[in-house]
């Protein structure tokens, strides 16, 4: 490796440490905020999924609530200011 691939290789690596990967778990705050690692997301930070904020109805034709104050949910970082809110999640342990 010349030192050249070597800076590239250091420079790739810090550029992407603060780069997260995958989703997240975070809880739904006051007003649809939601926090996860200790920040907190303002509803202008978040995409929603649809059916998380009017609602469904599941396999058995039973409605299914938004989501509110206290639910899991799963997020994934869209870019610098853009988060997604994907999926409602539960424990049944």
């Amino acid at each position: 490796m010349t030192s050249y691939q070597k800076i590239l290789a250091v420079m790739r690596s810090q550029g992407a440490k603060d780069n997260e990967k995958g989703v997240r778990l975070a809880e739904v705050g006051e007003n649809l905020s939601v926090t996860s690692g200790g920040l907190t997301l303002e509803r202008d930070d978040l995409l929603y999924a649809a059916h998380l904020i009017s609602g469904y109805l599941d396999k058995n034709g039973q409605p299914v609530e938004p989501i509110k104050k206290g639910d899991a949910v799963l997020i994934k970082r869209l870019s610098d200011d853009k988060y997604a809110v994907i999926e409602r999640v539960i424990d049944i342990a």
